[in-house]
């Protein structure tokens, strides 16, 4: 048992010792590589595809999304000035402080339920 190891190290180097044996190629290896070329390739095109089509769908829908940021603009400037008209209000003063008040007491019980 012991001479089969040997015997076979050296057939496998005398096989690769052969000068004019050449080993044919493996086509399903060869196969496999154009598959995984081919499909790495398609997708690299996609990708390409996809920010070309990203790009030109934000430049055609820019004037939309100047007018929506307009809006946004506009309507957030409303609800500030809402909320800091109301917010001089003694009444909004009250209010605001009991949300903070609310907001220190919950905190505060969190803080406690942990210890």
């Amino acid at each position: 048992m012991s001479d089969k190891p040997d015997r076979l190290d050296r057939d496998l180097q005398s096989l690769f010792l052969e000068r004019g044996r050449q080993l044919d190629a493996e086509p399903f290896l060869s196969l496999t590589l154009k598959r995984i070329e081919h499909h790495r390739s398609r997708r690299m095109a996609a990708e390409l595809v996809l920010r070309v089509l990203g790009v030109a769908g934000i430049a055609a829908l820019s004037p939309v999304l100047i007018r929506g940021s307009a809006w946004l603009s506009n309507v957030l400037r409303e609800l500030f000035e809402f909320g800091g008209n109301f917010l001089d209000t003694p009444r909004g003063m009250f209010l605001a402080a009991l949300v903070v008040l609310s907001i220190l007491i919950v905190n505060a019980r969190r803080i406690f339920q942990r210890l």
